[in-house]
């Protein structure tokens, strides 16, 4: 991204009494990947009532982390008693940030956005930062772990076959353990061992003991990642 991008979290048409107006609110991002919001009303000018234009009521901006931003949002809506609907409205940030949008849909408890492509991984810089995704399973008393990337953690949430060999010691001796993912099979993931391909877990990707990635206010992305709808 090299400039600014804008979208409109609420475009709304109000109509009182003796009166009619208009509630924007916009959520924008910088090249610097600094978010603003903006909240303008389009109404009669308080001091030309024979005219109407739009007025920017709050611009707040500098924000970088989803909660500031669903501050800043929060605050508009307090002070202008105005309803947003969450589950549009992260779909909308989802267009500038995934990220941001995905941890302010948990936080208010609505349904996250649709999973990001691994073509998204170009689209917007701030997931190309998640670095690796850690996954663990056990087996024989012990537990086994393997890191994929955050590309390879993406491929396998939308159904592509993934495989992996993770290493590990027992009694000294040194063993592979392959690791099989298919999202749209059961079992969705199969881990086999040793020379013989004996298998050392199955199961569906949700019953996996340990999934962590990079946490932002709080929140692990890669669970985030999990629990988000795919689209077909």
């Amino acid at each position: 991204m090299t400039s600014t991008q804008t979208v409109e979290l609420l475009n709304q048409h109000n109509y009182g009494a003796v009166d009619s107006w208009t509630d924007l609110i916009e959520l924008s991002r910088n090249a610097r990947n600094h978010f603003s919001v903006t909240a303008s009303k389009f109404a009669d000018d308080p001091d030309d009532s024979s005219t109407r234009r739009w007025r920017i009521l709050e611009n707040t901006t500098k924000l970088s982390t989803p909660s500031e931003v669903l501050r800043a949002i929060e605050s508009i809506l307090d002070t202008e008693c105005i309803e947003l609907d969450w589950v549009e409205a992260t779909s909308r940030i989802a267009e500038l940030d995934w990220i941001t949008a995905a941890v302010i849909a948990s936080e208010k408890e609505v349904t996250l956005p649709a999973l990001p492509t691994t073509s998204s991984l170009s689209e917007q810089r701030s997931l190309r930062t998640l670095g690796k995704v850690s996954i663990g399973v056990e087996w024989g008393y012990d537990r086994h772990d393997l890191t994929v990337s955050i590309k390879d953690w993406l491929s396998i949430l939308h159904g592509e076959d993934f495989s992996a060999v993770s290493r590990y010691y027992y009694e000294g001796e040194r063993f592979d353990a392959t690791w099989f993912f298919d999202r749209n099979r059961k079992p969705q993931l199969e881990v086999s061992y040793g020379n013989d391909g004996a298998t050392g877990w199955t199961g569906r990707l949700n019953a996996i003991r340990v999934i962590e990635g990079k946490s932002i206010d709080g929140i692990d992305l890669a669970q985030l990642m999990l629990n988000a709808p795919v689209d077909k």
